[in-house]
């Protein structure tokens, strides 16, 4: 099932281009995490097939239920490669990548279905750490792997402005 799923996710990458910048997108716009492969499920379901392009993605995306089984971004931090919050010494994971995008992306959740280690709490995709708002923890499967330095702890902080953030307890 896996091997058709991928063919499903080529295809729709094949016909439409749809690559790691428009996934992007999609989720800036509609402020949620999209999963490609769930997402070409969905447009299957529906009986919507390649050829497609951005405005049939678009009208699917806004005027189906798809919305509904999304994680939502309260907030999304971009930050360049010189201002990378992670410790060193944090271990590469590279299990699940979602989009390549030059420096670090945190999405921030407060809803999740598992508000751990916070609420809300960040994620970064790109290396499968969850961080806990209030201390800078960085957890992978529930375990601790690291600790943002407080300085770069509190200027990712500061950058996260539309959400109520959890106590200070650093």
């Amino acid at each position: 099932m896996e091997s058709m799923n991928m063919n499903k996710v080529m295809l729709l990458v094949d016909f439409m281009g749809i690559g790691e910048d428009f996934i992007f997108h999609l989720e800036a716009k509609y402020k949620c995490v999209i999963e490609v492969g769930e997402l070409v499920d969905a447009l299957d379901k529906e009986g919507i097939e390649p050829p497609l392009d951005e405005n049939i993605i678009h009208s699917f995306i806004s005027s189906s239920s798809y919305l509904d089984t999304c994680t939502p971004i309260l907030e999304r931090i971009v930050l360049r490669d010189e201002d990378s919050v992670l410790p060193g010494g944090i271990e590469s994971e590279l299990t699940k990548k979602k989009y390549k995008i030059k420096g670090e992306v945190w999405d921030v959740h407060q809803d999740d279905v598992d508000p751990f280690p916070s609420s809300p709490h960040a994620h970064n995709y790109d290396e499968n750490v969850v961080m806990h708002l209030g201390t800078g923890d960085l957890y992978r499967s529930r375990k601790l792997v690291g600790r943002v330095n407080k300085k770069h702890f509190l200027r990712l902080r500061a950058l996260i402005n539309n959400v109520e953030l959890p106590a200070l307890e650093i």
